[in-house]
């Protein structure tokens, strides 16, 4: 499981960011990636196989613009 701070904790580019995640990796990586919105810490919480992971942290670089936070 991959805690990731989102940068822009705005609803409207959270939301666009989790579903463009959730429907790429649906094709992608079917059944071998979960990924949730915590609303109350602001951060993904992104779990599945190890190559799955590190492409959804990829794209939420892409998405949001910054690095998992630990």
């Amino acid at each position: 499981v991959l805690m990731y701070a989102a940068k822009d904790g705005s609803p409207e580019a959270t939301a666009d960011a989790l579903d463009t995640l959730t429907t790429l990796s649906a094709k992608k990586y079917p059944n071998e990636l979960k990924v949730t919105y915590q609303k109350d810490t602001a951060r993904f919480v992104i779990s599945g196989s190890p190559a799955a992971i590190k492409w959804a942290t990829g794209m939420l670089d892409k998405l949001v613009g910054q690095r998992p936070s630990k």
